[in-house]
Parts: structure tokens; sequence; C-alpha cells
């Protein structure tokens, strides 16, 4: 009878601990999948472009505007080299715009850049630097953000300037350009000159918009557009 007993308790020591084994099991493969999304999920990476080499992805949108590198007119002492936009036009929106990057929907994201006017020419319209977001087959865009505006008042100085936006829903590519800086389309067919540098700018990811960012209203709403000046 002793020996039959000690039989049955080795049986249910045997299931008890299989059955261990199994939940064990079951708690390594649960942890295992939690994991790997951890470990095989990458941050984001920055787009940049710093203009160190003499190949630029950077277009001009006029046959009258011109982009070099050039390595004497830095913004930084870790820099080697700037863009140079440089000549006038009478059409279009932009100055200059880069190739299109891939870029994650509904994410936040700082736009920043160094910037160098060192004229406009007679129109006095300080351009712009803004993002455009557009969707995977580019036939729709779907907004843009800006930086804080270059201060026209110290012209040919070297300004850092940002701005944070979260990127619009279905959005999948983005390009980067140097804005004419008109508010209306109308003045769009305006002669303007430009003589500028950019350094370093990057599109950077960030977890969430800081005070001054997520208050910015892009675009301004019509009603208030009229206020502007009103006090």
């Amino acid at each position: 009878m002793m020996n039959t007993a000690m039989k049955e308790d080795e049986k249910d020591m045997v299931k008890f601990l299989k059955s261990r084994f199994v939940v064990m099991t079951g708690y390594v493969f649960v942890l295992i999948l939690c994991i790997i999304p951890i470990c095989t999920t990458r941050a984001a990476e920055p787009i940049v472009w710093d203009f160190e080499t003499e190949k630029t992805t950077w277009k001009s949108q006029s046959k009258t505007i011109t982009l070099s590198n050039v390595e004497d007119v830095t913004a930084t002492v870790g820099s080697s080299a700037s863009l140079r936009i440089n000549g006038f036009t009478e059409s279009g929106t932009n100055y200059a715009v880069t190739n299109h990057q891939r870029i994650a929907a509904r994410q936040y994201y700082r736009l920043s850049a160094w910037v160098r006017i060192e004229r406009t020419g007679p129109s006095m319209v300080i351009p712009i630097l803004k993002c455009e977001f557009f969707a995977d087959d580019l036939k729709h865009k779907l907004g843009q953000a800006t930086t804080e505006s270059y201060d026209g008042y110290r012209t040919g100085t070297w300004q850092r300037l940002s701005g944070e936006f979260r990127v619009p829903e279905g959005t999948g590519l983005v390009s980067v350009a140097l804005d004419r800086g008109f508010k209306a389309p109308s003045d769009q067919k305006a002669h303007t000159e430009i003589d500028a540098y950019i350094d370093d700018v990057t599109i950077e990811p960030i977890e969430r918009l800081n005070i001054s960012g997520k208050y910015r209203l892009l675009p301004f709403p019509s009603p208030l557009k009229k206020m502007r000046g009103v006090h």
C-alpha cells in the first residue's frame, strides 16, 4: 500500500511540475513577444541637410536662381559649408526646395536651420523656411508648417530658426523649402530678389510639442487675420 501511495504522489508531482512548466513557458513566450518590438523598433532618424559635400539635393525653383555650396560662410564652428541661394524670380512660391523624404504621419517633429539673409531686393519681403507635407503619390499636398520668422532688422547675421509640428494624417513624404514669403497668391508674380545662406537644416522627431509650438495657429484662422494690427 505504501508503494502504491508513493507512486500516486510521484504522479501528482509530475503532473504539477508539468503544469507549472506550461504556465512558465507561457509567461516566457508573452515576455518575448513584449520585448521583441522594443528591440527591433528603431527610433526615427533625423533628416539632415548639412551641405558638407558639393552634391546637394536642393533644387532652385527658377532658372534665375542659383544654388551653390559655399565653404567660407558657415553658421557654426563645426560646419565646413553652407548653401547659398542667390538670384531673382517673378513666379512661383519658393526660391529653393529639397527632394522628398519619408516621414511618419501623426508624429511630432521639429524643423530647424541656420539662416542668413544678405538682401531681399526692393520688395523687402522676408523669406520663410517651411515643411510641406504630401501623400505617397505626391498628388495631394496635405499642409505645411513654418519656422519662426527671420528678423529682417538683423540681415547679414546667422539666425537659428525652428518650428514644431504634428505631421498631418495621410502624410508619407515631406520636403523643405525656402518660401518667397508672400501671403496672397496674386503677389507671387511680383519681382523678388534673394541672397541668402542656409546651414544644418534638420527635421528631427520629438516626443511632444513645447508650449509655443502647441499653440501656434497653422494655418492662421481667417477671422484672426483681419484683426492683425488692431489693438
